[in-house]
């Protein structure tokens, strides 16, 4: 044991926690299991009707349940899964969650009917928790929220490519030797992260910091935050777009347009090319020019834009009664969210140190447990009016995001906000200046949620990170 600790350390530089350490395996590693759960989702997305007519007591609604609880189990998990990290460190909650998600897979792979494929997607579920636990490995190696904003920028210019060979992988190896196949394949995956996460990923946690807070002492910090809650609920109203997008899509394709299932594929999985392009923009121009509350607004403004797409389409049924006219809404929708992921997720763990794995977690939760009762609406409104009632549904949310977003980060940051640093203590703010601070609130304490508007806005960029 002894002896693979000390391998793990080395996969950190000199430069230890606090640094941007990590060996480029390392982060090869961190992208591979970031990928696994998204690919998880979206592989056998275009498989949905085939799953549908092979597996006993199945129905249209439970096939698209099987997307929902998988968001909202994964969403809980993530919390407890965070919390644990925060406690136990990074690496052994990483290990046990995927012995979860080997089980959960290879039972998926062999349900002989809907309520065991269900109940093994629950299990499944469980193990891609371990998600979001690396962007709190991101927050433990990054300290500079806009270098931590290019960080996950990079990853997302890569995260786009799996996502678009999932379902079209997915849907090809269905067409061709069963929906089966494509959870064997995942299992195998699965299997692959963990050999190399026991052999290769570093403890991150900083071994010399206090014990995190009990689970709820810490959601409740975390919530009673202003601008930390509220980057939360707009996160989780963005998300439900392609919640919506991915409960329905491959049966709008193929029932209503008459798509075959190859070709409903490759539709759904060029979808994420749009994805691509945003992060790679946010890679390319975020930075001292552009902080991350500057390219969350513009993205938020995009996002309304493409929220008013969706509903002119919906008020035309001429632009929808073709499969092109659904598909451009869905691509202008990627894009917009792929823009604001980055900077909005550099800005909420900013205020968090060592409990990032907690902040990580209670985000993906309210990311999967909105979005999953929004989604079961589009699924309602889909069946009920079809293209044009997930359309709807898409608009309204994206609209709805907008309206959470504006009263509370519309107006610029003061440029002259004190520079703030972390204490010891996770998820405080040190006092470096007693005035400045008392200008900013009457009784001489800052909110957490101001100091990462402020850090992340007026913080130069001074290298790029080192990957």
């Amino acid at each position: 044991m002894n002896e693979a600790k000390s391998n793990s350390k080395e996969m950190v530089d000199s430069k230890g926690p606090k640094g941007q350490g990590l060996s480029l395996p390392v982060w090869a590693l961190i992208l591979s299991i970031d990928m696994l759960g998204p690919f998880s989702t979206d592989s056998y997305v275009p498989n949905m009707p085939q799953l549908n007519a092979q597996l006993v007591g199945s129905s249209y609604f439970l096939v698209g349940l099987s997307l929902q609880l998988n968001w909202l189990v994964k969403g809980l998990a993530t919390v407890i899964l965070g919390n644990w990290s925060d406690k136990f460190g990074r690496r052994p909650v990483v290990l046990g969650a995927f012995a979860a998600y080997i089980a959960g897979t290879l039972c998926c792979a062999v349900a002989p009917n809907i309520s065991i494929f269900l109940l093994a997607r629950i299990l499944q579920a469980c193990g891609e928790g371990s998600a979001s636990i690396m962007s709190a490995v991101a927050r433990d190696v990054i300290e500079d929220p806009v270098e931590r904003m290019r960080v996950l920028a990079i990853l997302g210019t890569a995260r786009p490519l799996t996502i678009i060979a999932a379902p079209s992988l997915g849907g090809l190896l269905g067409a061709h030797y069963g929906w089966r196949v494509v959870f064997f394949i995942l299992c195998l995956w699965g299997c692959l992260n963990a050999v190399c996460a026991a052999c290769f990923l570093p403890e991150t946690r900083r071994e010399s910091a206090v014990d995190s807070k009990d689970l709820y002492a810490g959601v409740m910090q975390i919530l009673s935050h202003r601008e930390s809650s509220g980057l939360i609920l707009v996160l989780s109203i963005v998300f439900a777009g392609p919640a919506i997008m991915l409960s329905n899509v491959a049966f709008v394709l193929e029932d209503t347009y008459g798509l075959d299932e190859s070709s409903a594929s490759l539709l759904i999985g060029s979808i994420p090319m749009s994805m691509l392009a945003a992060s790679a923009l946010v890679a390319i121009f975020g930075g001292k020019k552009c902080p991350p509350p500057k390219l969350l607004r513009f993205g938020m403004l995009a996002i309304a834009l493409a929220g008013v797409s969706a509903m002119a389409v919906v008020w035309f049924p001429a632009l929808h009664h073709r499969w092109l006219g659904c598909m451009v809404p869905l691509y202008a929708m990627v894009f917009c969210q792929s823009f604001v992921g980055p900077p909005a997720t550099a800005m909420y763990l900013q205020p968090y140190g060592n409990e990032a794995g907690l902040a990580s977690g209670l985000l993906s939760i309210c990311r999967s447990v909105l979005p999953t009762a929004l989604a079961a609406f589009g699924t309602f409104a889909t069946r009920r009016f079809g293209p044009g009632g997930m359309l709807a549904t898409i608009g309204g949310v994206l609209l709805l995001s907008n309206v959470a977003f504006w009263p509370l980060f519309g107006c610029t940051v003061p440029s002259q906000c004190p520079n703030l640093e972390q204490t010891e203590e996770p998820g405080s703010v040190r006092k470096q200046d007693s005035a400045l601070l008392a200008e900013l609130d009457g009784d001489g304490d800052i909110d957490p949620g101001i100091a990462l508007l402020s850090a992340a806005e007026t913080r130069p960029l001074d290298s790029s990170p080192d990957l």
